[in-house]
């Protein structure tokens, strides 16, 4: 279980982070709860969550990326937007699989120096950003995703009710077809998936959709004020003020009315694509000179 760091968001809210590569959050009520995605498939998943609530789990995926749904074969109701419930159960394209992988062992070679500056200078590393070494017998070299379709599949305005809160499942493609957001309406916590994240927001591989997705995002930053908390999937920031939709909002806008300054980036596999550069997040776009992105399913 070391390799997930659990944290206590508020009351009936934990994160479950991979570190530096994924953040799941567990909510419950007083009925049944919902794991927001089950990560990379990495270490087993579910006894962590067994240990944070006994009640019903429910896994709701924000959306079918492997990163995202590397645990689904360890829970028994599934349930994903209803694009992609085909998506979902398509087998892991072998060049996403090892790009990944590359991915992994980068940031474990980074992580000891990266801690050292840390240490010395900023002070923000915490156990639950802090990626630690792989679990023992753990073979990157043979890591895949084993699932299969949903049990179950929501569209825009479902509410998942958990007994004393309801999620209300938001449709907000752009960086995949199928990604969702999910609102606590008692809290009123948004749960963005990767549809907004606080550092590079990712619509440069081939599927992501950037009028799509600026509308998507200008849907989020509407409600801003309705929202007391944004809790993004990925990246050491867990969470940030409503005020940063509408800044990604503003970004996404830019880009694709092809306003933005771009300047040349590489990205989490190595591949050259372009980048608007903001003051709390950056959005990655493919460079139109070059061969399109990698595919994610075969």
């Amino acid at each position: 279980m070391d390799w997930f760091r659990t944290r206590k968001l508020s009351d009936g809210v934990w994160l479950v982070a991979e570190p530096a590569l994924v953040n799941l959050w567990l909510i419950t009520g007083t009925e049944r709860a919902v794991l927001l995605d089950t990560g990379c498939g990495i270490s087993p998943l579910r006894p962590v969550i067994s240990a944070l609530t006994d009640l019903p789990v429910t896994v709701v995926n924000t959306h079918y990326h492997s990163d995202h749904i590397g645990g689904n074969c360890e829970f028994d109701e599934i349930v994903t937007h209803e694009v992609g419930a085909e998506l979902i159960s398509k087998p892991l394209a072998e060049e996403w699989r090892t790009g990944f992988a590359s991915y992994v062992r980068d940031l474990l070679a980074c992580a000891e120096a990266y801690r050292a500056i840390d240490r010395k200078h900023f002070h923000l590393l915490e156990s639950f950003n802090d990626i630690g070494p792989l679990p023992a017998g753990f073979d990157l070299d043979s890591w895949d995703i084993v699932t299969g379709p949903p049990t179950s599949t929501v569209v825009d305005g479902d509410r998942i009710d958990l007994g004393d809160r309801s999620l209300i499942v938001m449709h907000t493609p752009g960086h995949t077809p199928d990604s969702i957001c999910l609102f606590d309406e008692r809290d009123s916590l948004l749960f963005t998936g990767d549809t907004v994240l606080t550092g590079a927001n990712l619509a440069q591989f081939n599927e992501a959709h950037i009028d799509t997705y600026a509308a998507s995002t200008r849907r989020l930053a509407d409600m801003a004020g309705d929202v007391s908390l944004v809790v993004p999937h990925h990246y050491g920031r867990t969470t940030i003020d409503p005020g940063f939709l509408v800044e990604v909002a503003n970004g996404m806008e830019e880009v694709a009315a092809g306003e933005a300054t771009l300047v040349p980036a590489i990205d989490l596999f190595d591949n050259q694509v372009l980048a608007a550069m903001y003051d709390r997040f950056s959005i990655l776009v493919a460079d139109p000179d070059l061969a399109p992105l990698l595919e994610f399913t075969e």
